[in-house]
């Protein structure tokens, strides 16, 4: 009778033994794992670590192929806890109590694993799976870790059968990543064959122990997971772009774009108006840019097509085209707020310019003679040489089309009370940018300067980026001074030899 107790607790214990560590997969997915306590035996989750060397990766395929040497059989320990923050080193994957996530952080081996165990619940085989989760990092790698960088952060696979040579990369989720940071991830997964209803899922993540993560200060990235969940993709095709009910003018380009699942993996998709055929994409991502619809509305549609020959098409949309109208400067004012000045005063101009398509540049003249050109929002002009007098600032705005518009400000600049000017905003010198040395006599009031360039103040290069142009743009030396090939027009950091005279004075100026 003894024995036929212990016989049958036996039973019992390998019925247990085949459920262990399966997270369901239902018709809806298997819902979001928030990590809020540590995984228990039933959860699905286990580690394992292999070799015992630090540093035995070098690159990313090494640890691809050693990968397939894993069973998931092999992968049978469950997660120990730590609450250290930042996480420490350990051989195996662990959870973190502290910030309830799952983290690897290896040591004293060659790599270390994390193995999600999912079982198809659905009632139907599963062609394809979104995976998603957060990805973090509270360790930065050291920029001076001799891995390679190939190797940061984790590498992410999937097996339907856990044998040794049927891990599959999911390249999505095996992206190199280093330093701190906190990322959303997320893959569509065409499952190799299918994910038999009933049959078993299994994800790995595996990370290599970088060369130095074995010694003080350890260099090897903490990375975890959170939030984690597999669902079945909705199945369908959906316009992402342009938004319904969008107005666009005419002859400006209109990107559609979509994105899709299938049944099978996607071929093309078409994009069509009405029943006119747009473009056949076959090649992802998926879109299509034209500037030739006509004016009046459309209605839009995707048709995905997959290899297995299923066709699907999205909800249409309707977009209007409309004459293109001239663009719009609604304000043109400095941050200043004022409109009188003294010389010396720094004033940054704002254009708020807009239009129905797209603005191309807005101009700035100052009395008339162009200054400045921005091809790009925001539009501003740095004025920084005022001199004294009435000014008139005018932006102009122009659209794709050519269309323009303009706006104006006037301003009264006067000198600083009880200030002399030595040398005034907007003086005509002379000066030499030639990158040789014009020699130690260029200081003398009598030095023949005929051959020399001259120019308005301000002279000089390098400030388009702050938006405060020169009025004479000098050139720059790259290179050896003195050899021609190394004056150019560009802007550049680098200073060159540049020296100016303005009568009655002569200063030696190093433009930086």
């Amino acid at each position: 009778m003894i024995k036929r107790l212990l016989f049958t607790l036996t039973a019992t214990l390998a019925c247990a033994a085949a459920s262990y560590g399966q997270i369901s997969f239902t018709s809806v997915g298997t819902g979001v794992k928030t990590f809020d306590s540590a995984p228990v035996v039933a959860d699905g989750w286990s580690t394992a670590s292999f070799g015992a060397s630090a540093g035995t990766y070098t690159t990313s395929n090494g640890l691809y192929t050693a990968v397939q040497n894993v069973t998931a059989g092999s992968v049978a320990t469950v997660l120990p806890t730590s609450g250290t923050v930042p996480p420490s080193l350990n051989i195996l994957g662990r959870y973190n109590t502290t910030l309830q996530r799952l983290q690897i952080r290896p040591t004293t081996s060659d790599y270390t694993v994390l193995m999600a165990t999912i079982r198809n619940d659905s009632g139907a085989d599963v062609p394809k799976i979104t995976i998603a989760y957060q990805m973090s990092a509270t360790v930065s790698n050291d920029s001076t870790i001799a891995e390679s960088p190939e190797l940061y952060g984790w590498k992410t696979f999937y097996s339907t059968s856990g044998a040794a040579g049927s891990w599959n990369i999911i390249p999505e989720l095996s992206q190199p990543t280093t330093g701190t940071f906190t990322n959303d991830l997320s893959a569509v997964v065409n499952i190799n064959g299918l994910w038999n209803a009933g049959g078993t899922l299994y994800i790995l993540w595996a990370d290599d122990n970088g060369p130095s993560s074995d010694t003080a200060p350890s260099k090897e990235g903490a990375y975890m997971l959170d939030n984690f969940s597999v669902t079945s993709p909705v199945i369908g095709v959906a316009l992402t772009s342009p938004a319904n009910n969008a107005t666009f003018p005419n002859d400006f380009p209109v990107t559609l774009a979509a994105a899709a699942n299938s049944e099978g993996p996607i071929t093309s998709i078409d994009f069509r108006d009405g029943g006119t055929l747009l473009f056949n994409d076959a090649v992802p991502p998926y879109d299509f840019t034209t500037s030739t619809l006509s004016l009046g509305s459309h209605t839009l549609t995707a048709v995905s097509h997959d290899s297995l020959g299923n066709t699907h098409t999205s909800a249409a949309i309707t977009i209007t085209i409309h004459p293109n109208q001239p663009p719009v400067i609604s304000s043109l004012a400095n941050t200043l707020g004022a409109t009188s000045f003294y010389v010396g005063s720094n004033l940054t101009y704002n254009a708020l310019a807009t239009d129905d398509g797209a603005i191309t540049n807005v101009d700035f003249f100052v009395d008339g003679v162009r200054r400045w050109t921005r091809a790009t929002a925001p539009y501003q002009y740095v004025w920084s040489d005022l001199v004294a007098g009435s000014h008139t600032l005018i932006a102009v705005a122009a659209d794709y089309k050519g269309l323009k518009v303009t706006n104006s400000s006037s301003l009264t600049v006067t000198n600083p009370p009880n200030i002399t000017p030595l040398l005034a905003n907007g003086s005509l010198w002379k000066y030499w940018d030639e990158g040789v040395d014009p020699g130690a006599t260029w200081k003398a009031i009598g030095f023949n300067d005929a051959g020399w360039s001259n120019g308005i103040a301000e002279i000089g290069y390098g400030d388009e980026d702050a938006n405060r142009p020169e009025i004479t743009v000098s050139r720059r030396i790259v290179g050896t001074p003195g050899d021609p090939s190394a004056i150019t027009n560009a802007p550049s950091s680098s200073a060159p030899i540049s020296r100016c005279r303005t009568p009655p004075f002569s200063l030696e100026l190093l433009f930086d």
